[in-house]
């Protein structure tokens, strides 16, 4: 049986559900029984019928759980009972609904109706149209509250067969290879473990997009934040750009200078106490070497660091941090700061849907690749801040297309109210599908470090 087809089915039972005032108490892989070409739900002794105390689970939880089911079928290996084809799940429409039934807010999630919808457009007529059914094993009925009209008896399409030999009878967990744990929580452990990918060296990134708007600070500051979280070693975010301070906007410093004192400090490169003197210690473990904070107007503002000063400081970073991250905009591409991408291990594009920040992104490779650094640019990384809540649609997912041609990877990263208060990041504020995207950009970037999955 093709896993879409198995998530169609475990969509419309939930779907029939709903209409008939039915919320499932439990749905998780484990409560999907498929039997030959038959899914039924299972585990009714905790549902309830038209129950709206305020505990009890609601239909938008049923569709958040619906949701980790179809994540978990779109990561499961294929096995002899479970097939599947990798360009289903690779559907706009079919990775923006999934998405929706996650999201952190009840209201804005689609109705399980909906989601059928959803996958039966993108299957192929044969599948959605294939010979199998769902069904509820309700062993044990739910009884409607007293005062409550008797909602009927639960939806099935059949009466119960006679039960078929064990062989074909599994429940959802063991097919996609879980056993009960789902597909999506092992994938996010493959993930973390790649990002914890111990390295040799300093490796540096540079994370550069236009001057303003296209989220390149937040990018630095939560990719850098969740990199030190994880790996539980050194990282730090360095403003790099010439007279800039823009990650300070972030960030509450405190610390004894910016990035230019530290540049003409004379520290000798081994006093790795004294250079953290001049960096600011976030929660989740970063450290921030900030920029010039004085305002420009004001008499006896710091020149800005310049090439030599940039990398000065780089030579001093390297012994103490394994990452840096270096925060810049595209004058990182002009011959007054070339050290951001000379010295770089790998790069980071920053841009927004809209054309005009994709046309600067994409110029900024054009500039980078005809300037010696080729291999720099196919093995970028591009991230797309999306600044409205909107889905991902074929409009999108073309736009993002260029980028995927001439780079390693492309993360999308989804509007998040947290992000867009411009205060300080809290990783664990972020609504799960924004950490969800971090992290995928956390290993894009570890599967460019030196011996990752070796």
């Amino acid at each position: 049986m093709h896993a879409a087809t198995i998530g169609l089915r475990v969509a419309e039972a939930v779907n029939m559900c709903a209409l008939k005032g039915i919320v499932l108490g439990t749905l998780t892989a484990d409560t999907v029984l498929v039997v030959g070409r038959t899914v039924k739900l299972i585990g009714w002794t905790d549902a309830s019928i038209n129950d709206r105390h305020r505990k009890t689970p609601t239909h938008a939880d049923n569709v958040y759980a619906l949701g980790e089911i179809l994540r978990a079928l779109s990561d499961a290996q294929p096995t002899a009972q479970l097939s599947r084809t990798d360009a289903i799940w690779r559907e706009p429409q079919l990775i923006s609904i999934v998405s929706a039934c996650l999201d952190d807010r009840p209201s804005r999630r689609p109705s399980a109706g909906r989601v059928a919808e959803v996958l039966v457009r993108c299957l192929p007529p044969v599948l959605a149209s294939a010979h199998t059914s769902y069904e509820v094993e309700t062993s044990a009925p739910p009884s409607p509250p007293d005062g409550t009209p008797d909602a009927g008896p639960a939806p099935t399409t059949a009466p119960e067969p006679p039960r078929p030999p064990r062989s074909t009878r599994s429940r959802l967990a063991a097919l996609v290879g879980l056993g009960g744990r789902s597909a999506r929580a092992e994938q996010r452990q493959r993930k973390l473990d790649l990002i914890r990918t111990p390295l040799p060296s300093c490796h540096r990134i540079a994370v550069i997009s236009r001057p303003v708007s296209a989220g390149r600070t937040v990018t630095t500051l939560a990719l850098g934040a969740l990199l030190a979280a994880e790996r539980q070693d050194q990282v730090i975010a360095v403003d790099a750009m010439p007279g800039g301070d823009s990650l300070s906007r972030r960030v509450d410093g405190r610390s004894e200078g910016a990035v230019h004192d530290l540049a003409r400090a004379g520290l000798p490169i081994d006093d790795a106490e004294s250079i953290r003197r001049f960096t600011s210690r976030l929660p989740s473990g970063l450290e921030v070497l900030l920029g010039d904070t004085t305002p420009m107007s004001l008499v006896g503002r710091a020149a800005p660091i310049d090439d030599t000063e940039y990398r000065r400081v780089m030579t001093l970073l390297a012994p103490h941090y394994p990452i840096v991250l270096s925060d810049s905009d595209t004058g990182a591409l002009h011959r007054s700061m070339r050290g951001i991408v000379d010295l770089a291990d790998q790069l980071i594009i920053v841009t927004t849907p809209s054309v005009e920040h994709m046309r600067s992104a994409h110029t900024a490779l054009d500039r980078l690749a005809e300037d010696g650094h080729a291999d720099l640019v196919r093995r970028a990384i591009t991230v797309i801040n999306m600044s409205h809540d909107v889905p991902w649609t074929d409009h999108y997912e073309g736009l993002a297309a260029g980028f995927r041609d001439r780079c390693r990877g492309v993360a999308v990263v989804p509007y998040d109210e947290h992000l867009a208060t411009r205060g300080a990041i809290d990783l664990q504020r972020l609504a799960s599908r924004t950490l969800d995207a971090y992290i995928d950009l956390a290993a894009l970037v570890a599967e460019g470090f030196p011996g990752a999955g070796t």
